[in-house]
């Protein structure tokens, strides 16, 4: 998926840029999640996109289809990135299902936005 530019090098530095952005959402989440003295209440993830090339898809100004598109692209980093995989495992261990990005990201938001 190439959800900002057609240019193959700078859609891979865009992905991993975005893939350090979830990392962090996921690592302070975390954190503020296991911290709290009382219920928490999950807070809400708005990932806003910088900088998109005018050329870019009219389809993807839609947040339903960006949101889809991009959460679908990064998927398999659940098992790939050693901090996902971290946080993942720690959900199984609570007997919880992580088969991809959008379910660990919603263990620690109530909804993710693009």
């Amino acid at each position: 998926m190439r959800l900002v530019e057609e240019d193959p090098v700078h859609a891979k530095d865009c992905c991993r840029e975005i893939e350090t952005v979830i990392q962090q959402l996921i690592e302070w989440a975390a954190e503020a999640l296991e911290t709290t003295n009382n219920q928490p209440i999950l807070p809400y993830a708005i990932i806003v996109l910088n900088e998109c090339s005018p050329e870019t898809d009219l389809e993807l100004w839609d947040v339903d289809i960006s949101t889809k598109r991009l959460l679908e692209s990064l998927a398999d980093t659940v098992n790939q990135n050693a901090t996902f995989s971290r946080y993942a495992e720690v959900w199984r261990k609570r007997q919880r299902q992580v088969k991809d990005i959008k379910e660990l990201m919603l263990y620690y938001y109530s909804n993710v936005r693009v």
